[in-house]
């Protein structure tokens, strides 16, 4: 029986041609397919790093707001009005006559709002924070308070050999 399979195979009965003609044709195809395939994958896997960038950048935007929503919070809190409060109506402007006792007393009931503008500074510093966000809403209060307290400030660095704190 095999004898003759190859017998009918090598008489010419089968036009080979058109049998490698049909294979070229599928293989052919295929090729197309593939090449198409190819293309929507790199171009799904394009738009997944999109979305992914996409998420990122709004996590980073929610991460911010977060940050804001807590300074803002922090800034409202009584103590820290009530520290603002004292710098805005009770701060000596000068403390050359000033004993250090009171300076300190000064110091400790403006500490408070101080500490919270210099969270506000470092939050800027390290980009947690835009000067449009600070300009648009706290610029005023930090400027006043700020500028209010710069003398205790000065002292209090000379007295703690600090230049950075406060």
């Amino acid at each position: 029986m095999l004898e003759r399979l190859i017998d009918y195979l090598m008489s010419g009965a089968i036009n080979w041609d058109a049998i490698t003609a049909g294979v070229t044709v599928i293989v052919a195809v295929a090729a197309v397919i593939t090449a198409f395939a190819t293309v929507y994958y790199v171009a799904l896997i394009r738009v997944t790093l999109y979305y992914i960038k996409r998420q990122f950048e709004v996590m980073e935007d929610t991460r911010k707001f977060q940050v804001a929503t807590a300074v803002f919070r922090e800034l409202g809190t009584p103590e820290v009005w009530r520290s603002r409060r004292y710098i805005y109506t009770q701060m000596p402007r000068e403390v050359s006559g000033i004993n250090d006792t009171e300076l300190q007393q000064h110091l400790t009931n403006a500490e408070e709002a101080l500490i919270s503008f210099d969270r506000v500074g470092y939050m800027f510093e390290k980009g947690q924070l835009t000067s449009e966000l600070i300009m648009n809403n706290i610029w005023a209060m930090i400027w006043l308070c700020w500028k209010g307290t710069q003398s205790i400030r000065e002292w209090t660095r000379e007295r703690r050999n600090d230049r950075t704190y406060l």
